[in-house]
Order: structure tokens, then C-alpha cells, then sequence
């Protein structure tokens, strides 16, 4: 298993999520807007439910290390987003990606930036064949991340919350011949 660290692309610094900023995030915000060196904005994250999740995995590092990473905007210094892990990989290899954006940064890239660097680093674990996504059929900004990655849809499913879902999916060698590799220092 690899160690999680920080993840960088031209405008995003992501930071994984560990035990102590999912407490921070719960019991004082200005506490998290200072371990992440950025301002929160009341409409992060779009979907809460992440940080619930998150609350109840156990206090170790490696419980975390197939979670979260949170999005923050180099330039402006505050967080946009958050995407990461539905979990480690299966038994297959495949590991499935989720990302959101808030409203004031969609449509400039930043989600596809942001999925980029979590495909990268999935794929640099050698126990990683395929990354996977879901979108909703009625999701076309969310398919314009998917495709941008290469992933081609393998299927269709119906899920009782999210309601009717296209299932995506890249495979390591698909991956290596569609993009270089992301530049994993800070600059």
C-alpha cells in the first residue's frame, strides 16, 4: 500500500484527508482553514455526507489512505473541492473515483485536473488495473470529466439515491498511452 501525500497539478493542491482534519472539519473550521492553509467556503463540501462517512473509519492512517483529498486552489489559497477513493481496490484491481466542485469554480477544468491527479496516483500503485466512475445519465458535466480521463462507458446501473448511473471505466494501459504523467512536485 502506498502512503498518501499531497497531490499537485497546475492550479489544485490536494491534501488527503486524515483523522485530524475530519475533526477539525467537525469541532472548528478556522482549525481546519488553518491546517489547510486555506479559506472554507460555507458551500464546502457540496456533499457532506463524505465527512460523516469519514468520521467513522478508524483513528489510523491506513483506514484513510483509499479516501478523500481535498481541493484547494494554489493561487487563491482556498479549498474549491474535494474527490478522491469510494474505497481500495477490489479484488480485481479496480478502484473507483468521485469528485465535486463548488458552483463558483465549475466549468473551468478543475474537476478534470483534480480527477487527473487521483487517477495518477491510483495508477501508481501496482495493485491498480482499472479506475472507475459513476455519472448520473443527466450528468453531462461529470461525463466531460470522465472522457477527458479516457474512461469509455462499460455499463448501466440503477441506484436507489442517485437514481440512474453510467458506469465508466480506464485501464492502466489505456491510461499510460493517453496522458503523461502529472508533475508530483509543488511548483
Amino acid at each position: 500500500m502506498l502512503s498518501k501525500t499531497e497531490l499537485y497539478t497546475p492550479r489544485l493542491r490536494l491534501i488527503p484527508v486524515s483523522p485530524a482534519i475530519v475533526r477539525a472539519f467537525f469541532n472548528d473550521r478556522e482549525e481546519l482553514s488553518r491546517i489547510l492553509g486555506a479559506v472554507i467556503p460555507l458551500d464546502w463540501p457540496v456533499d457532506p455526507v463524505i465527512m460523516e462517512i469519514l468520521k467513522r473509519r478508524p483513528d489510523d492512517t491506513g483506514a484513510f489512505d483509499w479516501a478523500d483529498y481535498i481541493y484547494i486552489h494554489k493561487q487563491e489559497k482556498k479549498v474549491i473541492g474535494d474527490g478522491g477513493f469510494k474505497g481500495p481496490p477490489d479484488t480485481d484491481g479496480r478502484v473507483e473515483i468521485g469528485y465535486a466542485i463548488i458552483p463558483e469554480y465549475r466549468n473551468k477544468g478543475l474537476a478534470t485536473e483534480g480527477a487527473l491527479a487521483l487517477a495518477e496516483w491510483a495508477f501508481s500503485n501496482v495493485g491498480v488495473s482499472k479506475v472507475c466512475a459513476e455519472t448520473s445519465v443527466n450528468g453531462t458535466a461529470s461525463m466531460r470529466v470522465v472522457q477527458k480521463l479516457g474512461m469509455q462507458k462499460c455499463g448501466a446501473r440503477h441506484d436507489d439515491e442517485d437514481g440512474d448511473l453510467f458506469c465508466w471505466q480506464i485501464t492502466r494501459e489505456e491510461y499510460e498511452k493517453k496522458h503523461e504523467p502529472l508533475n508530483s512536485k509543488p511548483k
